[in-house]
């Protein structure tokens, strides 16, 4: 048991320096409590273990001086024998028990240290520079406005994982005119050249994938570069993380 928590500690201990978002951090903590929980269970069992072997020795203790006064010397050589296997075994569960009892408190100086940083919310971004897919331009300008709410929407759910975002359709309209096919593609292949200095792609699937994400996922993927894909409302998949 004392080697499982070991283990368990230093697990935990590198997964919290590696955390990069609340995200990782709230999983974190629900994993490490699960386990805690299993090893207090341990605890308790060998607690109660440790006072049955106790009593049981007491008991063979009484009984030994009591067959002594009574001048039974087999019987009391008998009872003097078990109860010094019972005193041998009582103190081998003590020193189990007091190591599985220091195993465990460690554990609560981690439950301690997460909650800390959790709180103090420092944007443990280690930060991955990431490329944001997600579609821009829209058959009616309605359409084209809601792609751009939905942008802003992905590029805070990035940044609360502890990702530095960047997404050239937010940025490039702002100065080109997405309707002039040459200016579009001017900032089309900005955004592609900045990509390279990237740590992954990013697709947010939920809007569907335009003809201009699927030109960025396919440049990601020609430079060997991660792609994510992801959604606000559903689960999350990699590809190329060495595929």
């Amino acid at each position: 048991m004392e080697k499982h928590i070991a283990e368990h500690y230093q697990t935990i201990s590198q997964r919290l320096t590696a955390a990069k978002s609340k995200t990782d951090l709230t999983e974190l903590a629900r994993y490490h409590r699960t386990r805690v929980q299993e090893f207090q269970h341990e605890r308790l069992i060998h607690l109660l273990v440790t006072f049955f072997f106790a009593g049981l020795f007491l008991a063979s203790l009484a009984a030994f001086l009591a067959t002594a006064a009574m001048g039974r010397l087999a019987m009391n050589c008998l009872l003097g024998l078990l109860a010094l296997i019972l005193f041998v075994l009582e103190l081998a569960y003590i020193r189990h028990y007091y190591q599985l009892e220091n195993g465990v408190q460690r554990l609560y100086e981690l439950t301690v240290m997460i909650d800390d940083k959790h709180q103090e919310g420092q944007n443990i971004v280690q930060g991955e520079f990431v490329i944001i897919e997600s579609p821009f331009k829209g058959n009616t300008p309605a359409e084209e406005a809601e792609n751009i709410a939905y942008a802003k929407e992905v590029m805070r759910d990035s940044l609360y994982r502890g990702e530095a975002p960047f997404a050239s359709h937010l940025l490039y309209p702002q100065m080109l005119d997405d309707a002039d096919e040459d200016e579009r593609r001017m900032g089309i292949e900005a955004g592609l050249l900045i990509g390279r200095s990237a740590d992954r792609t990013v697709v947010y699937t939920d809007r569907g994938i335009s003809p201009g994400m699927k030109q960025g996922i396919k440049r990601a993927e020609d430079e060997g570069r991660p792609v994510e894909y992801r959604s606000l409302y559903g689960s999350d998949r990699r590809q190329n993380d060495n595929d």
